[in-house]
């Protein structure tokens, strides 16, 4: 409700500052118990149309040692894409930076294979919507998985919450699984505390 509301009033530019200091934050004591993680922050396109996230990265990542490398921006398509060429100087901007560029939720609305033709990405992420259909779609998830990671992808699919959702899918370090069947949302504490192992 406050992210609707912050759209409509044009308010997120607020919203995405405090964000980036809590992520700067949040990232200081995971990295202590997690080396390895990287972390995401999740970028509307008439967000990043306002082109202010390059700088306020920037400072961050000189003033706090914030490793950029281990960022990513994931691109949230809710509606076309109206000034391509802005869009594109501004990713080519966090490329500079060593910042990867993720496409969210690969599936719905316009986050499509169009879309690889328009923007290159480092990440896709298969929508939930598509993993639900796993038994209607036999294979469909194995299909795009191996198809995106042979063609030179990060692969995350979402909304996984179980063990017959994983059958047939590649072994590869490229891939990545989000949901339920590992954990829910936890807070930040206890996931110190748990200390999970990678796998």
């Amino acid at each position: 409700m406050v992210i609707e509301v912050a759209k409509e009033y044009n308010l997120m530019g607020y919203i995405d500052r405090f964000l980036i200091k809590k992520v700067k934050e949040d990232y200081s004591r995971i990295v202590k118990v997690y080396p390895e993680v990287s972390i995401s922050i999740n970028l509307t396109v008439k967000e990043m149309e306002q082109n202010y996230h390059i700088g306020l990265l920037s400072k961050y990542a000189e003033k706090y040692k914030f490793p950029l490398d281990k960022l990513y921006i994931e691109l949230t398509q809710e509606e076309e894409i109206i000034k391509l060429k802005l869009i594109e100087d501004i990713l080519l901007s966090f490329r500079k930076l060593k910042i990867k560029l993720s496409m969210d939720d690969f599936g719905s609305k316009y986050n499509s294979f169009y879309r690889l033709t328009k923007i290159k990405y480092d990440e896709i992420k298969i929508d939930k919507s598509i993993t639900d259909q796993y038994d209607k779609f036999t294979g469909i998830l194995n299909c795009l998985s191996t198809a995106f990671i042979n063609a030179g992808y990060e692969v995350v699919i979402e909304g996984v919450e179980n063990a017959d959702q994983l059958r047939g899918l590649p072994c590869s370090e490229k891939l990545s699984i989000q949901g339920y069947i590992y954990s829910r949302p936890m807070s930040l504490k206890k996931l110190e505390e748990e200390k999970f192992k990678y796998i």
